[in-house]
C-alpha cells in the first residue's frame, strides 16, 4: 500500500463490509469548527481530542526494495531517513515492482515524511448531520490550537458519530497525475 499511497495518492477504506479506494483531494471537501461537534462529555467541553504518537515508535529510516529497469531488471533499494529524531525503528517494505531509482526514492522520502505527520491524531465527536462522512475522507479542522487537515480513518455509531482520524498533508504527494 506504500506503493499505492506515496506514488498514486490512493487511500484504501471500509464501508458497510466492503473495502474501496480514492484518490486522495487537493482541497479538503468540509471544514468543522468546536461549533460543530457534539460536546459527548461536559467535562472536556470540546467535542474532539487531539493525540500526538511517541517519536520511539515512528521511523528514523524508511528502506525500500524494488525492480530497477535501468539495472537490467534487477533488485536495488534505496533508503530515506529523518534526522535529529531519538527513535532507532527503520520501516522497510520490498515493492515487487519495475521502478526507476529517481521513483524509488521520491517513494522512500514521502514515506518517511508521511509516518511523521500521520502521528498526529484527532478524535470527534459528529452530530447526527455529518452521517455522510466516511472513513477515507478529508476534513479540515479549525480548533483553537491549530488548523489542520485529517484523513477518518475510522467511524463508530452510538448515541453520537465519534470518528477517529490522522493527519494528512497532501503537499508531500505533489500534483496527481496518472500513472504512466
Amino acid at each position: 500500500t506504500a506503493f499505492l499511497v506515496c506514488k498514486h495518492q490512493v487511500a484504501g477504506a471500509q464501508r458497510q463490509g466492503r473495502l474501496f479506494c480514492k484518490v486522495a483531494e487537493e482541497n479538503a471537501p468540509l471544514t468543522l469548527s468546536p461549533g460543530d461537534l457534539v460536546l459527548a462529555n461536559e467535562e472536556s467541553g470540546h467535542g474532539y481530542e487531539l493525540t500526538r504518537g511517541q517519536e520511539t515508535e515512528l521511523p528514523a529510516a524508511a528502506k525500500l526494495t524494488y525492480i530497477d529497469s535501468e539495472l537490467d531488471y534487477r533488485m536495488a533499494a534505496v533508503e530515506a531517513q529523518r534526522r535529529g529524531v531519538t527513535s532507532r525503528r527503520v520501516a522497510a517494505s520490498a515493492l515487487p515492482m519495475v521502478l526507476r531509482q529517481e521513483e524509488a526514492q521520491a517513494i522512500a522520502d514521502i514515506w518517511i515524511q508521511d509516518a511523521w505527520v500521520k502521528r498526529e491524531g484527532v478524535r470527534l465527536d459528529l452530530p447526527p448531520s455529518l452521517l455522510a462522512l466516511d472513513p477515507g475522507d478529508l476534513v479540515r479542522l479549525d480548533l483553537p490550537e491549530r488548523r489542520a487537515a485529517f484523513r477518518l480513518t475510522g467511524l463508530s455509531d452510538g448515541s453520537f458519530r465519534q470518528a477517529a482520524g490522522v493527519m494528512s498533508e497532501t503537499s508531500l504527494y505533489g500534483p496527481i497525475s496518472a500513472p504512466g
